[in-house]
């Protein structure tokens, strides 16, 4: 899984490039990516131009969280709002029962109004996550890792005896991460404030060395282009591949880390 240019890993990111512009066809909005540095938009049209001429690679996806491993895996797709955790999260699994996702929970209790009911679906959240632990059943969180909570159950489940496997994902700027949750709500998905992704950016990159001490494997990957890009993977603390250029958004304060943290 940790290999650079797996074909299954390559695999599940065209599924998810496929599947970004299928939703945008259907909600007939934008996308939006940087490319060599500038902000682009890619109409609906061009996005369904693109879909006509791509084969959808469904049946061909490696399913990597398969919950017959022999030992319980806890696996967590972080990143701030809008860096694509949702989408990689379809394109991983076939069955989502086992997604821990507070967002989700919230649209489910009040669809008209889920920021209404946040804290609810957080218990709800904090409820299934306690239960699938005490089961020893493999689970899947998606998080924006702004808190210590969830480091705090990292912590939990590695003493529970589970295998944590963290994929971070990230974006050049906050004003893309804005873009993307601009399409999102275009689609039909929730809204978060300005404000929120501004505050949330910046926590999320403080809390990823943090969340990496708790991880058996890592990968990092970048989602500002067209498509998803593993730029550093990880396994029990030593760094197994790393993109000769790291984009902005991990140099500081994650490049002292990597830099102290070598081990080839």
């Amino acid at each position: 899984m940790f290999r650079k240019g797996d074909i299954n890993l390559s695999l599940v990111y065209r599924q998810a490039t496929y599947l970004i512009r299928q939703k945008a066809v259907i909600a007939k909005t934008s996308i939006y990516y940087i490319q060599n540095g500038v902000l682009k938009e890619e109409g609906w049209e061009s996005c369904k131009l693109y879909l006509q001429k791509n084969i959808y690679l469904k049946n061909g996806v490696h399913n990597f969280l398969s919950s017959s491993m022999r030992k319980p895996e806890m696996t967590i797709f972080a990143g701030c709002n809008g860096a694509g955790k949702s989408t990689l999260i379809e394109s991983f699994l076939d069955n989502k029962d086992s997604v821990i996702n507070p967002d989700l929970f919230a649209a489910q209790l009040n669809p008209l109004n889920p920021r209404s009911v946040d804290f609810q679906a957080g218990r709800h959240a904090i409820e299934k996550l306690k239960r699938l632990i005490s089961c020893k059943q493999s689970f899947q969180v998606e998080t924006t890792l702004t808190g210590h909570y969830m480091l705090n159950q990292m912590k939990l489940a590695k003493e529970a005896g589970y295998s944590v496997i963290l994929y971070y994902i990230g974006l050049q700027d906050v004003r893309l991460h804005k873009a993307r949750v601009k399409t999102r709500v275009a689609e039909g998905g929730h809204w978060i404030s300005n404000e929120d992704i501004n505050r949330r950016y910046h926590t999320s990159l403080l809390n990823l060395p943090n969340a990496i001490a708790c991880s058996d494997k890592v990968a990092i990957i970048d989602n500002s282009g067209p498509t998803y890009e593993t730029i550093v993977e990880i396994k029990e603390g030593s760094i197994k591949y790393k993109s000769e250029c790291l984009p902005k958004w991990l140099q500081n304060p994650f490049q002292s880390w990597l830099e102290s943290n070598e081990q080839f």
